[in-house]
């Protein structure tokens, strides 16, 4: 008969700092935690980029940005062009 490993209760990890510390360590090096202490990504406001969604952060179709050229926050300038005809 093959012997098993003991199994984890919660009572037991709870009673024991230890082995709360491990558990711990253990979802942080396995990044269960990632999404409780992550900062999510600030995103840029202007009417030009996509606020939400799966595209958010990109530019909205018929914006562009303006090589060189740079705000006075630094980031660079957006430009709305107008259609071909």
């Amino acid at each position: 008969m093959i012997a098993s490993a003991p199994k984890m209760n919660l009572s037991d990890i709870f009673f024991e700092p230890n082995k709360v510390k491990k558990v711990i360590e253990e979802m942080e090096k396995n990044k269960y935690m990632k999404g409780i202490t992550g900062k999510p990504k600030t995103i840029r406001k202007h009417e030009g980029i996509v606020q939400r969604g799966s595209k958010k952060g990109k530019l909205r179709p018929g914006y562009k940005y303006v090589a060189g050229e740079k705000n006075n926050n630094g980031y660079t300038k957006i430009v709305k062009v107008s259609p071909k005809k």
